[in-house]
């Protein structure tokens, strides 16, 4: 069985988006509480009643080196706040 060669082209757009993607998270408003979403992911982090609650969960995750940053949005869904 031949093996298949990978443009190195290809490993460093793989790589980018794996560090955008699964190293950056979102606080989002979402049904009047707050989530906590890796980027990318289909299923939130977390769920809680206050934004304070759930910027301090991904201040953790920030901490621990789990992500890279983590994007604060409003109300309205526009980031308001980039952490890092």
């Amino acid at each position: 069985m031949a093996s298949k060669k990978i443009s190195q082209r290809a490993l460093l757009r793989v790589g980018r988006s794996a560090i955008t993607r699964s190293n950056r998270l979102h606080v989002i408003a979402r049904d009047g509480m707050w989530i906590v979403k890796r980027d990318g992911a289909e299923r939130v982090m977390g769920i809680y009643g206050t934004k304070n609650q759930a910027v301090n969960i991904a201040r953790a995750q920030l901490k621990a080196g789990k992500v890279n940053y983590a994007l604060i949005h409003d109300l309205e869904g526009k980031v308001a706040q980039k952490i890092s």
